[in-house]
Order: structure tokens, then sequence, then C-alpha cells
């Protein structure tokens, strides 16, 4: 009986194990335009979840942000969008999955001259 208790107890603690790495949150969009004139319609669409984030009007040496509480990331690939003087811009980032991190992540986006920066920090 004893040993049969003490199997049983060690199948328990081994399946509740608890993990140190979690899936990667997102906290922050940050959105800086590094032109001398306005961006508009700036959109992050992720056609996998039907998520959207936009900004309509950033002006020149401005921003646009928006913070929330911590959302999983799915590593879902986003389509990225804007226009500058009138000319439309797209940008689909291609890359390898967020790494996993016990703190959310801030996304930082910079645009300047029909490119894309896109910096990733920890808060």
């Amino acid at each position: 009986m004893k040993r049969f208790f003490f199997i049983t107890l060690s199948v328990l603690l081994v399946g509740c194990q608890v993990q140190s790495s979690r899936a990667p949150e997102l906290r922050e969009i940050i959105v800086q335009n590094d032109n001398s004139y306005a961006v508009t319609d700036f959109s992050i669409r992720v056609p996998a979840t039907g998520a959207v984030y936009g900004c309509s009007y950033i002006p020149a040496g401005g921003q646009c942000s928006s913070r929330f509480p911590a959302r999983k990331i799915a590593n879902n690939p986003p389509l990225i969008s804007w226009l500058e003087q009138g000319r439309e811009y797209h940008h689909q980032p291609q890359g390898r999955p967020l790494p996993e991190s016990s703190r959310p992540y801030q996304i930082f986006f910079h645009i300047a001259g029909g490119a894309l920066t896109i910096k990733l920090d920890t808060q």
C-alpha cells in the first residue's frame, strides 16, 4: 500500500510542474512617424484572428500609441499598411516567432520615407 501511495504521489507531482516560461504577450503598440509630413490610415491587421489596430492620423514627428492589459500573441503574421503623401505602403513582417518571455512586449513601429522598422522591447 505504501508503494502504491508513493508511485501515485510521484505521478501527481510530475504532472503539476510549473512552467518557468510563458507564451509571449503584447502590452503596448507605439507607432512613430519619423517623416517631416503626416502619415495617415496606419493599420495592423491579423487575418487569422480578425484583430485590427489603427491610427487615422499621425503628425510629422508624432506618434500614436495604445497600452492595454497584456494579451497572448499567437505569432500569426500581421499585414501592415499606411499612407504617406497619398501613396499606399504595405508591409508583411517575415521572421521567426517571438521568443517566450516572462514579461510582456512593447512593439515600436518607425515609419520613414515609405519604410517601416519594427523593434521589440520587454517591459
